[in-house]
């Protein structure tokens, strides 16, 4: 995927899934970060391994920093993400596989789904257009 074709999708009227796929150190975060480096609608959050209530409250945190409203948000992903999509965020999730062991992703998608003509953008969330980095498609 190309910068332009990245940044198009944050202009889009529709909400996107998008996929970002590759090889361990291609750059996949960096390429993401300099997507959003001069947005002020955009939440970033890499997730770590930890547990399911500090997921939450770190991504809270994260997000509140972008979206002082996010405070006085209900702390469960429905509320949380129903809360961006009112504010027509971009939300990237980078590390996904660490916030997947606590959460399905069928569970999120779901989630995002009943707000996704809200959501303008969300990163490395579901299973949605898959980008190639590397030239390489999972299988």
């Amino acid at each position: 995927m190309e910068f332009d074709q990245l940044t198009d999708c944050y202009e889009s009227k529709t909400a996107d899934f998008i996929v970002i796929y590759g090889r361990r150190r291609l750059g996949k975060s960096e390429f993401i970060r300099q997507s959003i480096a001069d947005r002020d609608d955009s939440v970033y959050y890499q997730a770590v391994e930890s547990t399911a209530q500090n997921q939450r409250e770190q991504f809270v945190e994260t997000a509140t920093a972008q979206f002082p409203s996010l405070q006085n948000v209900r702390r469960d992903w429905e509320a949380l993400l129903a809360a961006l999509g009112e504010e027509d965020a971009i939300v990237i999730i980078d590390e996904f596989p660490f916030l997947i062991d606590l959460i399905t992703a069928k569970e999120l998608r779901e989630e995002a789904d009943d707000h996704l003509e809200k959501l303008r953008d969300a990163l490395d969330v579901g299973d949605g257009d898959i980008i190639e980095i590397d030239g390489e498609t999972p299988s």
